[in-house]
């Protein structure tokens, strides 16, 4: 919490503990090869490192509900406010 970030399947929802378990494991084969796994996330459209994308997630900012370092492109991203989704693009 320290960073105020958090981590959303791709529509803004918190995630189960399965895709959570994926993303752990997938945090190993991002980092075999020289952490080429976590270099993907700037260069991706939607800043997702290797294992993110292997589980479907987003990392976000907390307070604004943006991503980490995006672009302004169209992507739709959603954050969940009060139990609600709303869009912030």
């Amino acid at each position: 919490m320290a960073l105020s970030i958090v981590v959303t399947d791709l529509e803004g929802k918190r995630i189960s503990f399965g895709k959570a378990t994926g993303r752990y494991w997938g945090k190993i084969i991002s980092g075999l090869i020289l952490c080429i796994g976590y270099f993907m996330a700037g260069f991706t459209e939607k800043k997702q490192a290797f294992h993110d994308m292997m589980a479907g997630c987003l990392v976000v900012a907390k307070s604004q509900g943006v991503p980490l370092k995006s672009s302004h492109d169209a992507l739709d991203f959603r954050m969940v406010n009060q139990g609600k989704a709303q869009d912030i693009f």
